[in-house]
């Protein structure tokens, strides 16, 4: 009896230690940005909160013009509805002007308008996909970590895959490194890996606190990257420039760049002429109207480029459909989980 009740004492005093560190580690429900007391999981408030942290910055801007825009802020923080009532915005934004505010200052409202209320929005989150392949043990999960800054149109995705949460790529291995991936191959660093530790940097070698992450980043209609997808494992083709455009207020349209080395390179059956009304790549959309919200990624290439399979036929067609959902975990780079979006009325 003695012995059993020691057990019990044993277990449940592993438990209370196990509860006590979690507490530790757990998102603090609220954050201080520019002084003001915010909901953690709600990047929309973090946003509007950065937003009065720059007035700060605005030279020649009265106490009580700051006052008045902090208000407004505060009250969109407070008032989530609120962030996407044009005309609401669109009278304060006329008052202000009206009142001779520095430009800076207005900037700075319109700047925290948008990254709350464009539709660009939908596709920040922490979205998961679980892939049946028949090349692997068991079923991968496929994480992308997407950040979205509606203002300046930058998109940047963390991603990762992952068997039985174990990392599957990219190979945790550094620049310069390589290891065995599970196919047996030797892989070295994969060329877009970037170490997060989520503490909001991201670094260039790893310092224990993280792993390795594929990051792609872009600005809609701007800067588009050099691109090798995140379960790659041979880097000497890819890199291939991809550009980021929307077709709607929704689907955002990924589009790889070729250039004739490319094609020499893929050994490709074609000249540029042939692909140049043709579309390569990826649409990305959220899918709002689902519980759990969902983000689809559909491929597009060509219908059939092996000789031996039947004529080659470079027609744009669907390669593969992914469907993830959204979950509320902390992202690595920041370390902060946030709601999953919501259609806005």
């Amino acid at each position: 009896m003695r012995t059993r009740n020691k057990t019990l004492l044993i277990v449940v005093g592993a438990l209370l230690v196990a509860l006590i560190l979690a507490g530790c580690n757990a998102q603090p429900a609220t954050l201080e940005i520019g002084g003001v007391e915010v909901p953690s999981m709600d990047r929309g408030a973090r946003w509007l909160a950065t937003g009065i942290e720059e007035l700060d910055a605005i030279s020649g801007l009265s106490d009580a013009q700051q006052d008045s825009i902090r208000s407004h802020l505060v009250t969109l923080i407070e008032d989530p509805d609120l962030r996407h009532d044009e005309s609401y915005h669109d009278q304060f934004m006329a008052q202000l002007e009206a009142e001779g505010y520095p430009p800076d200052a207005l900037e700075v409202v319109e700047r925290a308008y948008v990254r709350v209320s464009d539709p660009l929005i939908y596709h920040e989150g922490y979205w998961v996909a679980e892939i049946d392949s028949p090349n692997a043990p068991a079923t991968v999960e496929s994480v992308s970590d997407v950040h979205v800054d509606a203002y300046t149109g930058r998109i940047t995705v963390y991603a990762q895959l992952r068997i039985r949460g174990n990392i599957i790529a990219p190979m945790q291995v550094g620049p310069g490194e390589s290891g065995e991936h599970i196919s047996g191959e030797t892989v070295g660093f994969h060329p877009n890996a970037v170490y997060l530790n989520g503490r909001g940097q991201e670094l260039d070698e790893a310092d224990g606190n993280g792993s390795w992450w594929v990051k792609h980043s872009w600005i809609i209609d701007g800067e588009g990257y050099n691109n090798w997808e995140a379960g790659a494992i041979d880097y000497s083709t890819g890199g291939y420039y991809v550009t980021g455009t929307m077709l709607d207020e929704l689907t955002m349209q990924m589009t790889t760049v070729f250039t004739e080395e490319d094609l020499i390179l893929l050994d490709f059956p074609a000249e540029l002429a042939d692909i140049e009304d043709e579309f390569y790549g990826n649409l990305r959309t959220p899918i709002l109207d689902t519980d759990p919200v969902t983000y689809e990624v559909v491929r597009f290439e060509p219908a059939n480029l092996n000789p031996e399979a039947g004529p080659v036929d470079l027609t744009s067609t669907e390669g593969f459909r992914l469907i993830s959902e959204c979950r509320t975990e902390a992202s690595p780079f920041d370390g902060l989980a946030r709601n999953c979006p919501e259609l806005i009325d």
